[in-house]
């Protein structure tokens, strides 16, 4: 069986305009509009233009590939839920864009915060920031990887406890403590936001981050992640158990695929080219 994963952030690069612009030139053109500018343009400037810029490429990539065999699940690591919901069926990508932009805008505007990769388990992450304020795990990557997420100005002192352990760590270039409480905010306000949205039950299963389970009501779960740990490691280990014996990757940078070689290392793995290739 065969499962195709959509990335969170990290993994855009601006090498993809083009052909986003040749694969999905209205869904870009409507990305524009909504921006106000061209997000490729102000890739790294901040979440507001990153998080739409890897949905537009994601979704190109994934409307370009073929399969030899129709997808049995879908995931999305963190905001990347919202492109496998639209690749399932779930809801429309000029629906789902506008949507996606009102999350991003929350993500940028939101307090300020920090997260801070390390090479640890869950278990071990804890212990870390256990004696800081506000910090806590937020994303479960693998079973040698995790970010921890919480105030920016804390945010050197927990990266040099990690690395008196010797779990070493890596300061994500983000401004905000994403999939933690200080989302508590944004949460409440995209959930207003996604009140009513026509999302369609899919055919097939769409894993929800926050719940490691598929989606029940995506309106309300997918605004709560926001807030809530991403359960990636959990997700692999259950498309495992469901028999998923290869993992698509449809987003530029491979990060997930590289997620599923540290949880299933026997798994296959296929990454999508610009234009939808595998390779």
């Amino acid at each position: 069986m065969l499962a195709v994963l959509f990335p969170g952030l990290g993994s855009q690069t601006p090498e993809d305009r083009d052909a986003v612009a040749d694969l999905a030139p209205a869904l870009l053109e409507q990305c524009s509009e909504l921006l106000g500018d061209d997000p490729f343009e102000r890739l790294f400037e901040s979440a507001r233009y990153a998080v739409p810029a890897l949905f537009v490429a994601s979704h190109a990539r994934f409307s370009a590939a073929e399969f030899d065999e129709p997808p049995a699940f879908f995931a999305g690591h963190s905001i990347g839920e919202l492109g496998a919901l639209v690749a399932a069926g779930g809801i429309e990508a000029e629906v789902a864009l506008p949507l996606l932009c009102d999350a991003a805008a929350l993500m940028a505007d939101a307090e300020e915060g920090a997260m801070v990769a390390v090479r640890t388990s869950v278990d071990g992450a804890a212990s870390v920031v256990e004696p800081f304020d506000g910090w806590v795990v937020a994303n479960d990557n693998a079973p040698d990887q995790v970010v921890l997420a919480g105030p920016a100005s804390t945010a050197h002192e927990v990266a040099r406890a990690a690395e008196a352990r010797g779990l070493g760590n890596l300061l994500l270039p983000v401004n905000g403590a994403f999939h933690s409480p200080l989302m508590r905010a944004a949460t409440d306000e995209f959930g207003r936001r996604l009140a009513g949205t026509p999302f369609k039950p899919t055919a097939v299963p769409v894993y929800c981050g926050a719940t490691a389970e598929p989606f029940v009501d995506p309106a309300v779960q997918f605004a709560a992640a926001l807030s809530r740990p991403v359960r990636w490691r959990e997700i692999l280990l259950r498309l495992d158990a469901a028999g998923v014996s290869t993992y698509v990757d449809v987003g530029p940078g491979q990060l997930v695929s590289g997620l599923v070689r540290r949880t299933l290392p026997h798994a296959e793995r296929i990454a999508l080219t610009r234009d939808g290739a595998a390779v």
